[in-house]
């Protein structure tokens, strides 16, 4: 737990310390009460791949997971999730996409809202960086609708900030500009559609504010501004695109 809240404060690198010392003894001492084996590989694996893009590694520790024949039905679910997230790392957008399908289908099979919330998530975020736009909008519908129902302050911030995100990419359709791309050029291309552009960039304008709200209160929380920062990304690439418009 050490290493959990060492992660959420941002302190990655002793947060690994910590964690890789959990899986160390939890693997020394198999029976010795407390959280499972697949529980301590997964976090750790979340870890490697989110604070030190070590995105083979955590492929290998919840491949693991799911090679085990006792692993419960929410530690498979996370591990397809994780191994969807490390895939997408390592460029394997296929292989990505299929981990996140698995995940999708395991959190429907328990219907549970977290898991919903989240295996739309990490869908959603495989669509987007294959500019799947159209399926990345129902992706982060339903993460919104899972977040909702779940309650938790940081899920419905990062949904809004994903559903933000996806307007963006829209936005950038409407104006005829690659998706894989954040650069701008300097005028519009003649086949630009700036009304319906312009809208996205409001809708975006509007989540983004809804979200602040929320980002504030987890930096609080955990004494840092990584959720603000996050948006504060995405601010800046719609502010670039409505100045864009506007000229």
């Amino acid at each position: 737990m050490r290493g959990v809240l060492l992660k959420q404060q941002g302190d990655h690198t002793r947060a690994r310390q910590e964690l890789e010392a959990a899986l160390a003894l939890r693997r020394r001492y198999p029976d010795a009460p407390g959280y499972t084996l697949a529980t301590h590989q997964l976090w750790l694996a979340d870890l490697l791949r989110e604070g030190f893009s070590a995105y083979a590694d955590a492929v290998a520790l919840a491949e693991a997971v799911l090679q085990e024949e006792d692993t419960n039905a929410h530690n498979r679910w996370w591990a397809w999730r994780t191994l969807a997230y490390a895939r997408l790392g390592l460029g394997e957008s296929a292989l990505a996409a299929q981990a996140a399908r698995e995940a999708l289908a395991l959190a429907q099979q328990m219907e549970s809202p977290e898991a919903l919330c989240n295996a739309y998530q990490v869908l959603g975020h495989i669509q987007r960086a294959a500019g799947q736009v159209t399926d990345a909008g129902h992706s982060v519908a339903q993460e919104w609708r899972w977040a909702r129902r779940h309650g938790s302050v940081e899920y419905r911030c990062n949904a809004l900030a994903n559903c933000a995100r996806v307007r963006l990419l829209q936005a950038r359709q409407a104006c005829g500009l690659a998706l894989q791309s954040e650069e701008l050029p300097a005028a519009l291309p003649p086949t630009a559609d700036p009304r319906r552009a312009r809208q996205h960039v409001r809708s975006v304008q509007r989540l983004l504010g809804w979200a602040q709200t929320l980002a504030q209160q987890l930096d609080r929380a955990a004494g840092r501004r990584g959720y603000q920062d996050d948006l504060d990304t995405v601010r800046q690439q719609v502010e670039a695109l409505a100045a864009l418009l506007a000229g």
